[in-house]
């Protein structure tokens, strides 16, 4: 099972099996041969998402720039969290941590200079 996961090409993993017989009619061999294949089934039918580093940020930005902004958003797949209307826009957002002096720049573009991202600073219980 082991070598099936190592080999899978898959990071932060694991695979965890239960035998509820406990007799011998396999052997050693089979029973080495169906564990580890059960592993690489489960593999080819696993869902699969590169892991990305992402910050919180925080960005405001007035009505007339939002249609612009949600249009970005989209664009470059950001995690829209969650957004606040009230004198101006608030998008909670998550962003690849790669991404952060470039999103300022089109943020900035968008916005003509008025839009705002601000960074969220994680708590140290998280």
């Amino acid at each position: 099972m082991l070598t099936s996961l190592l080999h899978s090409g898959v990071g932060e993993i694991v695979a965890v099996s239960t035998r509820y017989y406990g007799g011998v009619k396999l052997g050693t061999g089979g029973l080495s041969r169906a564990y580890s294949g059960g592993v690489v089934l489960a593999l080819d039918e696993m869902p699969r998402e590169e892991k990305v580093d992402r910050r919180a940020v925080r960005l405001t930005v007035g009505y007339p720039d939002v249609d612009s902004i949600q249009r970005l958003v989209s664009e470059r797949e950001w995690i829209l969290l969650d957004e606040s209307f009230s004198s101006d826009v608030s998008l909670e957002l998550l962003i690849p941590s790669s991404e952060i002096e470039e999103a300022r720049t089109l943020v900035a573009d968008r916005t003509r200079g008025s839009g705002v991202i601000e960074v969220e600073v994680a708590s140290p219980d998280s």
